[in-house]
Protein backbone atom coordinates (compact mmCIF):
# COMPACT_ATOMS: atom_id res chain seq x y z
CA UNK A 1 0.00 0.00 0.00
CA UNK A 2 1.40 3.52 -0.92
CA UNK A 3 0.14 5.24 2.12
CA UNK A 4 0.86 9.52 2.08
CA UNK A 5 -1.05 10.43 4.96
CA UNK A 6 -0.77 8.36 7.96
CA UNK A 7 -2.70 10.14 11.19
CA UNK A 8 -2.54 8.33 14.48
CA UNK A 9 -4.15 9.70 18.00
CA UNK A 10 -7.25 8.90 20.14
CA UNK A 11 -10.46 9.81 20.36
CA UNK A 12 -10.36 12.71 17.86
CA UNK A 13 -9.38 10.38 14.88
CA UNK A 14 -13.32 9.40 15.12
CA UNK A 15 -14.55 12.42 12.89
CA UNK A 16 -11.51 11.80 9.87
CA UNK A 17 -12.30 7.94 10.13
CA UNK A 18 -16.20 9.11 9.12
CA UNK A 19 -15.20 11.71 6.69
CA UNK A 20 -12.60 9.48 5.20
CA UNK A 21 -15.20 6.35 4.83
CA UNK A 22 -17.20 8.47 3.07
CA UNK A 23 -14.57 10.01 0.85
CA UNK A 24 -16.20 10.01 -3.25
CA UNK A 25 -12.16 9.96 -4.62
CA UNK A 26 -11.78 6.08 -4.63
CA UNK A 27 -8.55 6.91 -6.02
CA UNK A 28 -7.35 8.59 -3.03
CA UNK A 29 -8.32 5.55 -0.52
CA UNK A 30 -5.22 3.83 -0.78
CA UNK A 31 -3.33 7.33 0.47
CA UNK A 32 -4.50 7.47 3.91
CA UNK A 33 -4.78 5.67 6.80
CA UNK A 34 -5.98 6.46 9.81
CA UNK A 35 -5.89 4.64 13.11
CA UNK A 36 -6.53 5.34 17.09
CA UNK A 37 -4.73 3.95 20.14
CA UNK A 38 -5.79 1.25 22.30
CA UNK A 39 -7.24 1.14 25.58
CA UNK A 40 -9.75 -0.39 27.85
CA UNK A 41 -13.06 1.59 28.11
CA UNK A 42 -15.71 0.19 30.09
CA UNK A 43 -13.64 -3.16 30.21
CA UNK A 44 -13.49 -3.32 26.77
CA UNK A 45 -10.51 -3.07 24.50
CA UNK A 46 -10.96 -0.43 21.80
CA UNK A 47 -9.10 0.85 19.53
CA UNK A 48 -6.43 -0.21 16.50
CA UNK A 49 -2.75 0.37 17.75
CA UNK A 50 -0.23 0.06 19.84
CA UNK A 51 3.05 2.93 19.90
CA UNK A 52 4.90 -0.14 19.21
CA UNK A 53 2.85 -1.21 16.66
CA UNK A 54 2.30 2.16 15.10
CA UNK A 55 6.57 2.59 15.14
CA UNK A 56 6.68 -0.78 13.24
CA UNK A 57 4.35 0.52 10.84
CA UNK A 58 6.15 3.50 10.01
CA UNK A 59 9.44 2.17 9.81
CA UNK A 60 7.69 0.30 6.38
CA UNK A 61 6.75 3.73 5.41
CA UNK A 62 8.46 6.39 3.27
CA UNK A 63 10.39 9.35 4.74
CA UNK A 64 8.00 11.62 2.57
CA UNK A 65 4.83 10.38 4.51
CA UNK A 66 2.92 12.80 6.22
CA UNK A 67 2.20 11.85 9.72
CA UNK A 68 -0.25 13.74 11.57
CA UNK A 69 -0.83 13.68 15.53
CA UNK A 70 -4.45 13.79 17.26
CA UNK A 71 -3.45 12.66 20.39
CA UNK A 72 -4.80 13.29 23.51
CA UNK A 73 -6.77 17.04 23.51
CA UNK A 74 -9.73 16.09 25.72
CA UNK A 75 -7.46 17.32 29.17
CA UNK A 76 -9.44 20.92 29.00
CA UNK A 77 -12.79 19.22 29.25
CA UNK A 78 -11.44 17.13 32.16
CA UNK A 79 -10.31 19.88 34.34
CA UNK A 80 -13.44 21.93 33.40
CA UNK A 81 -16.54 20.83 31.78
CA UNK A 82 -18.54 20.07 34.81
CA UNK A 83 -18.59 22.30 37.99
CA UNK A 84 -16.52 22.08 40.27
CA UNK A 85 -17.78 22.06 44.06
CA UNK A 86 -16.22 25.16 44.98
CA UNK A 87 -16.77 27.47 42.00
CA UNK A 88 -13.37 28.81 40.54
CA UNK A 89 -12.36 31.36 37.69
CA UNK A 90 -9.63 33.64 36.51
CA UNK A 91 -8.83 37.09 36.94
CA UNK A 92 -9.58 38.06 33.08
CA UNK A 93 -13.25 37.18 34.01
CA UNK A 94 -14.29 39.23 37.19
CA UNK A 95 -17.00 41.44 36.56
CA UNK A 96 -18.79 41.35 39.87
CA UNK A 97 -17.15 38.33 41.74
CA UNK A 98 -18.94 36.54 44.00
CA UNK A 99 -17.69 33.52 45.81
CA UNK A 100 -15.62 31.89 43.29
CA UNK A 101 -12.08 31.60 44.19
CA UNK A 102 -9.99 33.29 41.69
CA UNK A 103 -7.08 31.19 40.46
CA UNK A 104 -4.67 33.21 38.65
CA UNK A 105 -3.95 32.92 34.82
CA UNK A 106 0.26 31.36 35.14
CA UNK A 107 -1.53 28.48 37.81
CA UNK A 108 -3.59 27.51 34.58
CA UNK A 109 -0.78 27.64 32.32
CA UNK A 110 1.61 25.64 34.41
CA UNK A 111 -0.52 23.26 35.20
CA UNK A 112 -0.74 22.09 31.57
CA UNK A 113 2.46 22.45 30.69
CA UNK A 114 3.10 19.64 33.85
CA UNK A 115 0.25 18.16 33.55
CA UNK A 116 0.43 17.50 29.18
CA UNK A 117 4.76 17.01 29.49
CA UNK A 118 3.54 13.44 30.57
CA UNK A 119 1.09 13.06 27.55
CA UNK A 120 3.78 14.71 25.14
CA UNK A 121 6.53 11.71 26.57
CA UNK A 122 4.50 9.37 24.24
CA UNK A 123 4.47 11.70 20.99
CA UNK A 124 8.08 12.69 21.70
CA UNK A 125 8.84 8.70 21.76
CA UNK A 126 7.16 7.83 18.23
CA UNK A 127 9.17 11.04 17.04
CA UNK A 128 12.26 10.29 18.15
CA UNK A 129 11.84 6.51 16.85
CA UNK A 130 10.63 6.86 13.01
CA UNK A 131 12.60 9.04 10.15
CA UNK A 132 9.01 10.93 9.12
CA UNK A 133 8.03 14.31 11.04
CA UNK A 134 5.64 14.60 13.42
CA UNK A 135 2.55 17.07 12.70
CA UNK A 136 0.53 17.69 15.64
CA UNK A 137 -3.57 19.19 15.20
CA UNK A 138 -4.44 21.32 17.87
CA UNK A 139 -7.60 19.77 19.17
CA UNK A 140 -11.40 21.41 19.35
CA UNK A 141 -12.34 24.19 21.59
CA UNK A 142 -15.28 23.45 24.26
CA UNK A 143 -18.75 23.30 23.09
CA UNK A 144 -20.70 26.48 24.56
CA UNK A 145 -24.13 24.93 24.61
CA UNK A 146 -24.87 23.39 27.96
CA UNK A 147 -28.27 22.26 26.83
CA UNK A 148 -26.27 20.03 24.74
CA UNK A 149 -23.47 18.49 26.91
CA UNK A 150 -26.20 17.70 29.30
CA UNK A 151 -27.73 15.88 26.76
CA UNK A 152 -24.90 14.56 25.18
CA UNK A 153 -22.50 13.73 27.70
CA UNK A 154 -20.17 10.81 28.07
CA UNK A 155 -20.19 7.50 30.43
CA UNK A 156 -16.95 9.12 32.28
CA UNK A 157 -19.06 12.64 32.59
CA UNK A 158 -21.82 10.62 34.23
CA UNK A 159 -19.93 8.61 36.72
CA UNK A 160 -18.67 12.36 38.03
CA UNK A 161 -21.79 13.77 38.28
CA UNK A 162 -22.29 16.49 35.97
CA UNK A 163 -26.36 16.10 36.22
CA UNK A 164 -26.18 17.03 39.77
CA UNK A 165 -22.67 19.38 39.29
CA UNK A 166 -23.62 20.94 36.06
CA UNK A 167 -21.74 22.41 33.71
CA UNK A 168 -19.08 25.09 34.14
CA UNK A 169 -19.64 28.50 32.84
CA UNK A 170 -18.87 28.58 28.99
CA UNK A 171 -16.52 31.36 28.80
CA UNK A 172 -14.27 29.81 31.79
CA UNK A 173 -14.16 26.76 30.13
CA UNK A 174 -12.69 29.00 26.63
CA UNK A 175 -9.78 30.12 28.86
CA UNK A 176 -9.03 26.89 29.95
CA UNK A 177 -8.80 25.49 26.69
CA UNK A 178 -6.75 28.60 25.65
CA UNK A 179 -4.37 27.44 28.20
CA UNK A 180 -4.05 24.06 26.90
CA UNK A 181 -3.80 25.47 23.63
CA UNK A 182 -0.57 27.58 24.78
CA UNK A 183 0.82 24.57 26.53
CA UNK A 184 0.25 22.26 23.50
CA UNK A 185 2.18 24.50 21.10
CA UNK A 186 4.92 25.37 23.54
CA UNK A 187 5.79 21.52 24.31
CA UNK A 188 5.61 20.48 20.36
CA UNK A 189 7.96 23.24 20.17
CA UNK A 190 10.15 22.27 22.45
CA UNK A 191 9.97 18.79 20.21
CA UNK A 192 10.35 20.03 17.16
CA UNK A 193 7.15 19.05 16.83
CA UNK A 194 4.94 20.64 13.70
CA UNK A 195 1.58 22.50 14.74
CA UNK A 196 -1.77 22.06 12.74
CA UNK A 197 -3.96 24.84 13.84
CA UNK A 198 -7.35 23.95 14.60
CA UNK A 199 -9.24 25.93 11.66
CA UNK A 200 -10.51 28.76 12.58
CA UNK A 201 -13.74 28.61 10.04
CA UNK A 202 -14.86 25.89 12.53
CA UNK A 203 -14.70 28.56 15.50
CA UNK A 204 -17.65 30.92 15.82
CA UNK A 205 -17.13 34.93 16.73
CA UNK A 206 -16.23 33.79 20.31
CA UNK A 207 -14.23 30.86 20.06
CA UNK A 208 -16.33 27.92 20.62
CA UNK A 209 -16.61 24.69 18.17
CA UNK A 210 -19.50 25.94 15.94
CA UNK A 211 -22.60 24.26 16.30
CA UNK A 212 -22.43 22.66 13.08
CA UNK A 213 -19.69 20.51 13.82
CA UNK A 214 -20.90 19.15 17.01
CA UNK A 215 -20.46 15.12 17.50
CA UNK A 216 -23.67 14.00 19.19
CA UNK A 217 -21.60 14.02 22.67
CA UNK A 218 -20.39 16.64 24.79
CA UNK A 219 -16.33 17.17 24.16
CA UNK A 220 -16.09 16.05 19.77
CA UNK A 221 -16.37 17.52 16.62
CA UNK A 222 -18.48 15.35 13.80
CA UNK A 223 -17.87 14.30 10.44
CA UNK A 224 -18.17 17.12 8.84
CA UNK A 225 -15.51 18.59 10.91
CA UNK A 226 -13.16 15.65 10.08
CA UNK A 227 -13.70 16.46 5.73
CA UNK A 228 -12.28 20.12 6.94
CA UNK A 229 -9.72 18.96 8.99
CA UNK A 230 -9.00 16.74 6.20
CA UNK A 231 -9.02 19.27 3.81
CA UNK A 232 -6.58 21.53 5.62
CA UNK A 233 -3.87 18.48 6.12
CA UNK A 234 -3.97 18.64 1.87
CA UNK A 235 -3.80 22.24 1.59
CA UNK A 236 -0.80 22.14 3.75
CA UNK A 237 1.09 19.08 2.11
CA UNK A 238 0.26 21.32 -1.37
CA UNK A 239 2.16 24.15 -0.15
CA UNK A 240 4.84 21.88 1.13
CA UNK A 241 4.64 22.67 4.93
Amino acid sequence: MSIKIYIFGDSHTHCLKRAWKHNENKSLKEDVKIVTFSKIKNGTTIGDITVEELISELHTLDESTYVVSCTGGNQHNVLSLIQHPIKFTQASLIDNLGSEVVIPEQAFRELFLKGMANDMKRLSTIKDAVKQRINHVVAPPPKKDEAHILKRHETDFTKKNIIGNGVTEPYLRLEIYKHQVFATKTLCEHEEINIIDFPAEAKDKDGFLKESYYAPDATHANELFGKLLLDKIYAQITAGA
